[in-house]
């Protein structure tokens, strides 16, 4: 949940799955690949 709460609202209110994956990447590679 701590994850969840850190990313940012763009992130979250992604219009797509695909985008949603796109901006996580960017925000932190390291741990979500």
């Amino acid at each position: 949940m701590d994850i969840w709460n850190s990313l940012s609202e763009e992130i979250v209110t992604a219009e797509s799955v695909q985008k949603f994956k796109e901006k996580l990447d960017k925000f932190n590679p390291v741990i979500y690949n």
